[in-house]
């Protein structure tokens, strides 16, 4: 119906009703997707998306969260809206959606960059707006995961991430990996990590938690990270990379090396495979081989994109660690070659099988 009336009726998309509110404003708040995807489909872009506001700055984001419209929320989120947005009274979409009690609406904010913590213009948090004891508990320990990872309390990070905090949740500067990886609590790192912590997420000035670590000297969080697929060269705000930052002399090597190898193996050399061979400490190996470049890609990958001569003995290099496999299978996976993708991953289920 909206396609006739805007294509064949020629409706105007930005007529406006009381208090600013659009077409696209009710199809955001009432869950219809397939409208929203309609008005996208007419060439409206990101900007749009973040600035079509109505007359008290709401934007479609806060209408989905007025409602819990969840499908909603991940296509907006998806085409770029800002989870951060305010309103003029300094409402985010966390605090409207914590005030309504949608705690699945909160969780997809959190898990995509939201402040869990932000204020409004009277200094309220979306915590002291909910009376939805699921959305509370939510929030509470998140603020409480938050609070364990400043005092480097290993036993009640893990505690507070199994009673549902977001590991992904972000304050006003970052998130718990950023903290951890700063102050170089190792263990912290790693059991976020392993709980689902995006290695390559940023804070408010484009730094990861590498860029942390490495300005900071903390040489076994900057394995941790790598080895868990963090880019090594990703570039802030101010176009700094993590070596950009690093004054250790391991840490200088180690981003050395990296930058050699995916040079290496882009030029089909095999001098990456007798450097790689030389390295006796197997975290250095694991770094390497699982650190991703600024296109995304491990070495590996990056090996089989560049149809690298040698891409058999890379993998050798470390055929123990089943993530290389996955990434390839990855690959093939999204290339649309599923049955090279389907023996790759049958293969480290039966590794895994054999360990068991």
């Amino acid at each position: 119906m909206v396609e006739y009336l805007v294509d064949d009726k020629g409706s105007d998309v930005n007529a406006k009703m009381a208090f600013g509110l659009k077409p696209i404003h009710i199809a955001a708040r009432e869950g219809c997707k397939d409208t929203l995807e309609f008005f996208i489909s007419k060439g409206l872009s990101i900007k749009f998306i973040n600035n079509e506001v109505d007359a008290y700055n709401w934007t479609l984001l806060h209408y989905a969260a007025s409602k819990g419209q969840l499908e909603v929320a991940k296509y907006l989120i998806a085409q770029g809206a800002d989870v951060n947005a305010k309103t003029v009274n300094g409402l985010t979409p966390m605090h409207i959606a914590a005030k309504h009690g949608y705690k699945d609406f909160i969780q997809i904010l959190l898990k995509n960059g939201a402040v869990y913590n932000a204020v409004d213009h009277t200094c309220k948090k979306p915590l002291k707006m909910s009376n939805d004891e699921n959305v509370i508990n939510l929030l509470e320990s998140t603020e409480k995961l938050f609070e364990a990872v400043k005092r480097n309390g290993s036993s009640d990070v893990e505690n507070y991430i199994k009673a549902g905090a977001v590991v992904n949740a972000k304050n006003v500067n970052g998130t718990s990996l950023h903290y951890a990886a700063c102050n170089g609590y190792d263990n912290i790192v790693n059991i976020l990590l392993q709980n689902g912590a995006d290695p390559n997420t940023v804070d408010n000035k484009g730094f990861t938690p590498l860029h942390y670590a490495a300005k900071s000297c903390h040489l076994k969080v900057v394995k941790l990270l790598l080895s868990n697929g963090a880019i090594y060269n990703t570039v802030s705000d101010d176009g700094k990379t993590p070596s950009d930052f690093s004054v250790d002399k391991s840490i200088t090597r180690l981003f050395q090396l990296l930058r050699d190898s995916f040079e290496n193996i882009k030029n089909d050399d095999s001098q990456v495979i007798n450097d790689l061979n030389k390295i006796k400490d197997i975290d250095t190996v694991k770094a390497i081989m699982n650190a991703r470049n600024e296109e995304n890609k491990t070495l590996v990958v990056s090996a089989v994109h560049n149809n690298f001569s040698e891409v058999e003995q890379l993998k050798k290099v470390l055929q123990d660690d089943v993530s290389v496999q996955i990434n390839e299978g990855l690959m093939f996976y999204n290339r649309g070659d599923y049955k090279r993708a389907l023996c790759i991953f049958e293969s480290v289920f039966e590794k895994k099988k054999k360990i068991i």
